[in-house]
């Protein structure tokens, strides 16, 4: 167990940064999320926006 704390421990840097490796990194996966986020807020906005004028409409004819 100590030689193995002591492997890891010489593995670190100063600063805390990982060593740099020699492999390059082409394989990074994609995480398949294409959301439009500006089309969900709009949607989320505009609706906001029906049900403040149906509440205010109630509360006029009430």
């Amino acid at each position: 167990a100590v030689a193995a704390l002591s492997d890891a421990m010489n593995g670190l840097t100063a600063g805390g940064a990982p060593e740099a490796t020699q492999k390059p990194e082409n394989n990074v996966p994609q995480t398949g999320d294409n959301a439009q986020l500006g089309l969900v807020f709009g949607v989320l906005v505009l609706s906001a926006a029906g049900l403040a004028a149906v509440v205010t409409m109630r509360r006029r004819r009430s």
